[in-house]
């Protein structure tokens, strides 16, 4: 789930959507409004505003950004040839500080950061990401359509999730940095989930830089390394019939770390059998005596492998 949350956080972030110190008024010339965007993703970061080679409107409520730059500062930068957001209400988010709906499209990320080259390894790192989400003010359920991110010699993941008694002040941007989480996967109680993984290189690029990562401890190989982690991932899967949930989660699970470095394609999806709140779920926030297990196991996850 964290890796989740993590690829969640990018998505929003990079799509320059994270606020700005205080409510404005909305700039009359729709290319300002699209300009202001960068400066609203800035303010917050407590970056240097993203620098765009061209910024044009898309209709009445959407933005179009062409070789977009973020610097995160430490030597850390993100690079989107095109970035579009569609579906914006531009007054919930210049005066209203919220976001309340998006659909987002960026091509072509570059990613340069040492946290990213740790984890896949000094080989480039591009990416597609997609991202689609309402929430209904009447009836408080929004909709995560979908989040996807892809790439070549990486693979795709796609999630989606429905959720019930989401409130409007978790589309605020008063909660940042917790804000991107909150709207993907952080509020309310969930009711339908779906994560579909699809590996094309990905899972070779995180063994082989674990296992290099392990050089310094271990005199093995590094064909040996990459075969103890896989083994060690196994192991923490096989411990969960242990710790009470079903074989026939578990088993599907072993299938898939078994087949690293090359698995077939896995989908999880949940039904949830009750309440599962998220803010208990993930961040311990008023689970009463739910314990994260017995949350979890409310999820009625079915794994598809």
């Amino acid at each position: 789930m964290t890796r989740i949350r993590r690829a969640a956080a990018v998505a929003v972030i990079v799509a320059g959507l994270v606020p700005m110190a205080h409510a404005a008024p909305v700039p009359t010339a729709p290319a300002d409004r699209c300009r202001g965007l960068l400066e609203i993703a800035a303010a917050v970061a407590g970056i240097a505003t993203p620098a765009a080679a061209t910024v044009e409107p898309l209709g009445a409520d959407g933005c179009r950004f062409s070789e977009l730059r973020v610097d995160l500062g430490l030597g850390r930068s993100w690079t989107v040839g095109t970035l579009s957001a569609d579906g914006l209400d531009f007054a919930r988010i210049y005066q209203d500080r919220r976001l309340e709906a998006a659909s987002l499209r960026a091509k072509d990320v570059q990613l340069k950061d040492s946290a990213v080259t740790a984890a896949l390894g000094p080989g480039l790192v591009k990416l597609d990401a997609a991202l689609d989400y309402r929430w209904d003010a009447a009836t408080g359920d929004l909709d995560v359509s979908s989040l996807s991110l892809s790439g070549p010699g990486l693979g795709e993941i796609s999630f989606s999730n429905r959720r019930r008694n989401v409130r409007a002040q978790t589309f605020s941007f008063d909660f940042a940095p917790r804000f991107p989480v909150h709207v993907l996967i952080g509020a309310g109680d969930l009711t339908a989930m779906s994560l579909r993984f699809r590996d094309d290189g990905i899972v070779d690029r995180v063994l082989t830089a674990g296992a290099q990562g392990l050089a310094e401890k271990d005199p093995g190989t590094n064909e040996e390394r990459k075969a103890a982690l896989q083994q060690a991932v196994q192991n923490q899967v096989a411990s969960m019939s242990a710790g009470g949930f079903p074989d026939s989660m578990v088993t599907p699970l072993l299938a898939f770390v078994r087949d690293f470095p090359a698995p077939r394609p896995i989908t999880l999806t949940a039904a949830p059998a009750g309440t599962v709140s998220m803010p208990a779920l993930l961040f311990g926030e008023d689970a009463g005596d739910a314990t994260p297990e017995a949350l979890f196991r409310r999820l009625n996850l079915t794994v598809t492998y």
